[in-house]
């Protein structure tokens, strides 16, 4: 598998008109993959960034100029400038063995980051309200559109994580709802929240396909394999659509649980327990001794009650409702179906017994037919009839069945 994936990338760079520069990378993929190794996505994406920079420049990355760098830069916006000068900085800082605080060569060191000025006004307008997410969830189409839209706001979770989500990896103890997520861009983790989500538990009790089987994904797509990130977001992005709503995005419930949380007073580092986030500063490194558990306990002795409001309790009042809604609707199928069975039962049995007694009307008045017809036979041929008489007697007396 390494080395498959070592020659690809090789191969990747082979267009490269600077043979000297395809040396360097090929050496340079080398020691990603072998010495100080990352992951394959990343590398991939690295060497995308420094092949084009070596096509632009056409020259050996030794004589690259600072103008050099700067007339590359400048075809970028400044969000991908930024991830570009990140990538070109660390084949450097390989290519000369400098260490994280030596001096980078000329042709880079005094190029920095833009400074990116954050919308604040669209920023807030990422934020998912509550009645958007209660429009979207009244309006979703299946019940496992219902939990993926619960767990995306509940939890917070990444696309990729929320899809990588098995059939065994949800759970409910009565206190938390408890999920697994096997594929992070940090790491594999459970998340819990305090209370039932009674749409993903719904879907995982009554409505998944691999209930009480490992390894199987939760939410799935075609052919009954695992659900896709374009998937997802063209899920949603076609129900904003329908109920003319903004555009909202699966990263947006991120952003508004990530948020949300902060405003209940949720500490940080139980936040970035939660949402998988790196620990920001060595300071929050030291101090941060919590995992799950700790999350879980500070959850359970949280005294600060949030004083409910009519629009919270009619939001609870509404999903209770569709809950029940949900199984009556579940029942009434069964029950029309059993209703439909026991119809068909019934006329079943009406034809048979009429085909019984049809059977047994024939019976008789052939029976009856054959009494008359001797009755008639005896009177007419008395004689003829006394004859057969004592055959029929011989007959019998021999022990042979005579109709």
């Amino acid at each position: 598998m390494f080395w498959s994936y070592y020659f690809y990338l090789c191969c990747h760079v082979t267009d490269l008109t600077n043979l000297d520069n395809q040396a360097v990378l090929q050496e340079y993929v080398r020691y990603k993959t072998e010495i100080n190794p990352v992951k394959p996505k990343t590398l991939k994406t690295q060497l995308g960034r420094i092949s084009v920079f070596s096509k632009d420049v056409n020259k050996p990355f030794k004589d690259v100029t600072e103008d050099d760098v700067l007339n590359h830069l400048k075809r970028f916006k400044p969000s991908s400038r930024n991830a570009v000068l990140t990538s070109i900085k660390s084949l450097y800082r390989w290519f000369y063995d400098l260490d994280k605080n030596d001096k980078l060569p000329d042709c880079i060191r005094r190029i920095q980051p833009l400074k990116i000025e954050h919308d604040e006004v669209k920023r807030r307008e990422r934020i998912v309200t509550d009645g958007e997410y209660q429009k979207l969830l009244d309006n979703a189409y299946t019940p496992m559109h219902k939990a993926m839209l619960e767990t995306l706001y509940t939890f917070g979770v990444r696309a990729n994580e929320l899809l990588s989500i098995n059939s065994d990896g949800v759970t409910y103890d009565g206190t938390f709802t408890r999920i697994t997520v096997r594929t992070s861009k940090t790491e594999t983790r459970d998340i819990i929240h305090k209370g039932r989500c009674n749409y993903l538990m719904t879907y995982v009790e009554s409505y998944q396909p691999f209930k009480d089987q490992s390894g199987k994904p939760l939410l799935i797509g075609y052919q009954q394999k695992r659900f896709t990130i374009d998937g997802l977001e063209q899920f949603i992005k076609s129900l904003c659509k329908k109920l003319e709503l903004k555009l909202i995005t699966p990263h947006d419930f991120r952003h508004t649980s990530i948020s949300r949380d902060r405003a209940n007073g949720v500490p940080i580092t139980h936040i970035e327990t939660k949402h998988g986030l790196v620990h920001g500063s060595q300071v929050m490194k030291i101090y941060d001794h919590n995992k799950t558990k700790d999350y879980e306990d500070w959850l359970n002795g949280k005294i600060t009650e949030t004083e409910e409001t009519y629009e919270t309790l009619k939001r609870k009042n509404e999903q209770l409702v569709a809950v029940e809604k949900e199984k009556y609707d579940k029942i009434d199928k069964v029950n029309t179906h059993l209703f439909d069975k026991i119809k068909y039962l019934e006329h079943r049995m009406e034809d048979m017994t009429h085909a019984r007694e049809q059977e047994l009307d024939s019976a008789e008045r052939e029976a009856k037919l054959q009494k008359e017809y001797t009755e008639k036979f005896a009177k007419e041929n008395p004689e003829k009839h006394a004859k057969v008489l004592e055959l029929v007697k011989a007959l019998q007396d021999l022990g042979l069945k005579v109709a």
